[in-house]
């Protein structure tokens, strides 16, 4: 037993490398179609069979015969085609290519009402019946290739809603590769393409048919690529924009935006089929072409820059390099497959990321040659990389004119680099600074990416007993005299802050919480220093009703204390009485049971028996006495 998905996979189309049907002329008669009727005249003996078995015979003997009877022989097959559920499917689909092969051009004008017939009959379940269907047309293609080519657009047309989808996946690979052959054959690719395009701009549910068509039109056998594949790629890379690095086309293709958006998708959907179908020995040739389409528009763009632009030099430049940044999109989708096990140029990819990189290069691409240069570093399955290769990639990355959101985004990417404290952090640490000399308003970012580095390679300290074992995480900011440089005294003056007002506002609050996050990691402030303005910090907070995020805020300011002192000197920052305090406010509250759980392993570590009596565990026990019963684990 095989199940229909099974059945399924086992259907091929590809009659282009199939043994039989090589034959110039038929072996043992005069027509093919008269040789294909006899065959099934011993293979078929059902009764839909038989009977046009009887109709036909004396009809087709001779070409001759069949010339001269044509529309009755057309006129048989389409009606027995269309018997409900026939039990001659598989004779009757040969016969009608048995018959375009006799008749060659004199049958297209019978091609429309055929191929009509075989897609009605597609809403069949059976794979077998499938397969006979898109077989049956698969041949006609092949066979009538000379004709179609000089009608494909208007071919495509009425066979571009089998690659909608709407039509189920099978449906759609079964139509990709029975249409597929036809594409090679064209002799101006460009044309056909936009044609596809423009039928893909009206109705953008093609995109997923279309982009398997695509991949089937160069796909080879086992997991190499078809030897148009040099010549089609460029074409498709250049329909991603108006203005094409190739010989040129005419294009009817819209400029705007999202039509060129929704032919990137399609081209991605092609990408993703090449990339499982690819391997190391023969991904090459997508390489060459994608690096030759990148350093085509990159020239281009080159070449625009120095003339004084109006407003038409502007936009065009605009366009390139929108098409240059989807380009590098489907070079990214290639990169990523696998932790980068189809990257096989590295030293070509690491030259032309860091040229990509430099000042003068497109702003627009910033954000995707950012992503490649971060899965590249990231990618274990790839050849890898020198230590010259990275510390060259990231010292591009951290000297590029692209957005500081779009630097930082990549450092985002970058935490789980296993090399990342030697060959990230200084290079970040270095544009952290440059970036907080230059605009006062980095520090929200530069502060907002430092608590996730920290937090990442360092989570906050949840479990007040796994204090002694907590590790500092480094952060090599230096130690600057001046004030506005020093990225250590711009966190303390967070603190101060909102120790010196109460009308402190929400980013205020926010600044002061990642600043008690960062503190004890700075690897090169004065402790003492710290030490003395987080006390300070939380006496200012114990002098107010605090509520929830503000008890938050204490509780990492306690633990902040209890890294950098001595057990009993970082007890001594908060009393039992403000303890018992928070906790009668909100017995559930996690920072407060964090404050609490944090005073008491403190409290133990040195000696402090009057807190751990029993006149603190009767005044202890009410406030908690519900915890013990909570759903919640954490509570």
């Amino acid at each position: 037993f095989q199940s229909f998905s099974e059945q399924l996979s086992k259907v091929s189309i590809d009659v282009v490398h199939r043994i039989g049907n090589r034959e110039e002329l038929p072996e043992d008669s005069d027509t093919f179609f008269y040789e294909t009727l006899v065959k099934w005249a011993d293979l078929n003996c059902t009764e839909h069979f038989v009977t046009l078995w009887h109709e036909l015979k004396s009809k087709v003997q001779s070409f001759a015969l069949l010339v001269h009877h044509k529309e009755e022989v057309v006129a048989a097959l389409k009606r027995h085609l269309l018997v409900p559920d026939t039990m001659a499917l598989d004779a009757l689909t040969e016969l009608v290519v048995a018959l375009a092969r006799d008749m060659q051009a004199d049958f297209y004008v019978y091609f429309r009402d055929f191929f009509d017939i075989i897609v009605s009959l597609l809403s069949t379940g059976l794979p077998d019946r499938l397969e006979q269907c898109f077989t049956c047309l698969a041949y006609l293609f092949k066979f009538l290739w000379r004709y179609l080519s000089n009608d494909i657009e208007d071919i495509f047309r009425i066979y571009s809603p089998l690659l909608s989808g709407k039509q189920k996946p099978h449906i759609r690979r079964f139509a990709a590769e029975s249409f597929a052959f036809l594409m090679r054959k064209v002799k101006n690719p460009g044309h056909l393409f936009d044609t596809v395009f423009n039928i893909l701009a009206l109705h953008p549910e093609y995109v997923p048919g279309i982009g398997h068509l695509l991949f089937e039109v160069i796909k080879g056998i086992k997991d190499q690529f078809h030897s148009c594949t040099s010549a089609v790629l460029p074409l498709l890379l250049a329909k991603l924009g108006p203005c094409s690095t190739h010989a040129p086309t005419t294009s009817s293709v819209g400029t705007d935006e999202p039509s060129y958006n929704i032919i990137l998708d399609a081209q991605l959907e092609m990408m993703g089929l090449i990339t499982n179908h690819a391997t190391k020995e023969f991904i090459g040739v997508i390489w060459e072409v994608l690096f030759a389409s990148v350093v085509g528009l990159r020239e281009s763009i080159r070449v625009q820059k120095p003339v004084p632009l109006d407003t038409g030099d502007v936009r065009r430049q605009q366009l390139l390099e929108q098409h240059l940044e989807r380009v590098l999109t489907m070079m990214l989708s290639i990169v990523e497959y696998k932790r980068g096990i189809l990257v096989v140029p590295t030293e070509r990819l690491c030259s032309e990321l860091c040229l990509l990189l430099e000042p003068d290069e497109p702003a627009t691409c910033g954000s995707t040659v950012l992503h490649i240069a971060s899965r590249l570093l990231l990618a274990d399955r790839c050849a890898q990389l020198t230590p010259q290769q990275v510390s060259r990639i990231c010292k591009a990355v951290y000297r590029c004119a692209h957005t500081r959101e779009q630097v930082l985004d990549f450092s985002r990417d970058m935490f789980p680099y296993k090399m990342f404290e030697k060959d990230v952090l200084p290079q970040l640490v270095d544009y952290c600074q440059i970036q907080l000399q230059q605009e006062s308003g980095a520090i929200g970012s530069v502060l907002q990416l430092m608590v996730e580095l920290v937090l990442f390679k360092r989570p906050l300290l949840e479990d007040a007993s796994k204090l002694a074992d907590y590790k500092i995480y480094p952060l090599p900011f230096p130690n600057q005299k001046s004030a506005k440089d020093n990225f250590g005294v711009q966190l303390l003056s967070a603190l101060e802050k909102v120790c010196e007002s109460d009308d402190y506002t929400p980013s205020d609050f926010s600044h002061a919480w990642a600043a008690l996050v960062l503190l004890p990691h700075m690897r090169y402030m004065d402790s003492e220093r710290v030490v003395a303005e987080v006390r300070r910090f939380i006496a200012a907070l114990l002098t107010r009703d605090l509520i929830d995020r503000e008890v938050a805020v204490l509780a990492q300011a306690y633990v902040v204390l209890s890294q950098l002192l001595e057990h009993r000197d970082a007890a001594s920052a908060i009393t039992l009485d403000t303890v018992l305090s928070l906790l009668k406010k909100d017995a559930e509250n996690l920072a407060a049971l964090r404050v609490a759980d944090l005073f008491f392993t403190l409290a133990d570590a040195c000696g402090e028996e009057a807190f751990l009596g029993e006149d603190t565990a009767d005044k202890l026990f009410p406030l908690l006495v519900n915890n013990l019963s909570s759903p919640y684990h954490q509570v």
